[in-house]
């Protein structure tokens, strides 16, 4: 492949248009396969250490493919009588707990007392190839970071200000090949 530089202020009138129609042998970034899971529970925790709270089994129909894992939060960071600035943390996890994204919540002394709380929405996303066509699982998990309750609302909370329920969405993406 040969290239060409052309320097930016030679070039002069209108531009011819790319056509793309004649590239072959291009595939990839195709949406292969979509596994999702709704968290169906209410979970709480004080603990420093993470549990596990939705588990979604994936199986990849190539072992070259890219896995993009979305997961929709709905949680609560309470101060649990013990303080003014809970916080906590939510990670995306695969076998051997391997961290595949992970993100930290504080209400820094945003609670007037010790038992106030703050009902939170948001979501984290992870992309990485597995490397396989077997089923493994892929886990959100929670924990405390130091101080506070973390509470993560499913579909059966019925909480009227809090009415969606977490989710975990993985889509297989197809590799790019050239």
């Amino acid at each position: 492949m040969s290239l060409i530089k052309v320097k930016g202020s030679s070039i002069t009138g209108a531009l011819a248009a790319v056509d793309g129609s004649a590239l072959t042998g291009i595939a990839g970034g195709k949406i292969l396969k979509v596994t999702t899971a709704e968290y169906t529970s209410d979970s709480t925790s004080t603990s420093s250490s993470y549990s596990t709270f939705l588990t979604l089994s994936v199986t990849p129909t190539a072992a070259n493919s890219n896995l993009l894992a979305i997961a929709s939060l709905n949680f609560q960071m309470y101060g649990n009588n013990s303080t003014q600035t809970p916080d906590g943390k939510i990670c995306i996890a695969t076998p051997s707990d391997v961290i595949r994204a992970q993100q930290g919540y504080s209400l820094n002394s945003m609670l007037n007392a010790n038992d106030g709380f703050e009902e939170i929405t948001g979501s984290i996303m992870a992309y990485w190839n597995q490397n396989t066509t077997s089923a493994f699982d892929v886990r959100l998990r929670f924990a405390v970071r130091s101080a506070g309750r973390m509470r993560v609302f499913g579909n059966s909370v019925g909480d009227p200000f809090n009415p969606s329920p977490t989710r975990l969405t993985v889509l297989e993406v197809a590799a790019w090949l050239i």
